[in-house]
């Protein structure tokens, strides 16, 4: 497109559409992402931080490491206007010791059994081998369903093994 594209070129576009948005509750929420799928989720932090400040909140956000941590700073601010927010990260790697974060490695199933109330929404969205990993483990954990949303930037067939 940044190719092709002039100034003064005509595009059509269309209003945001999908089912990935934050339901109004008095649930416990939690939102998880890899990588790039911090943006939603930010934006959906954005919204308990302005409309349900005392919403039971946990936002949970891997990345390969600090230097690709989007976001680090924004999260822990937002989660600090929350009466009851946590912030937990993931790196895949430590690339210097001083380095901090919650998980080095992959998100487990025993982690988030431990940081997540069971009673939570659970919004997810990354790469698709991290959603696929997520989304088994919050099932297998005995999340309902109906609890457990997600988006993808592909085809959702790709989730199912």
């Amino acid at each position: 497109m940044h190719d092709q594209l002039k100034e003064g070129d005509t595009i059509e576009v269309s209003a945001p559409a999908g089912d990935f948005y934050l339901e109004k509750s008095t649930q416990p929420v939690a939102l998880i992402s890899g990588g790039v799928g911090v943006t939603p989720m930010m934006a959906m932090l954005d919204a308990v931080a302005a409309n349900e400040p005392n919403r039971k909140t946990v936002f949970i956000h891997a990345a390969r490491n600090k230097e690709a941590h989007a976001f680090g700073r924004e999260s822990a601010e937002k989660i600090s206007q929350l009466s009851d927010g946590k912030v937990y990260i993931a790196y895949e790697e430590k690339k210097h010791e001083s380095d901090v974060c919650d998980v080095t490695g992959f998100i487990s199933k025993d982690f988030l059994q431990k940081v997540i109330d069971s009673q939570s929404i659970c919004y997810v969205c990354g790469p698709v081998p991290f959603m696929r990993a997520v989304v088994q483990h919050l099932t297998e954990l005995g999340f309902d369903k109906q609890n457990i949303k997600y988006e993808f930037f592909g085809p959702s067939l790709a989730l199912q093994s």
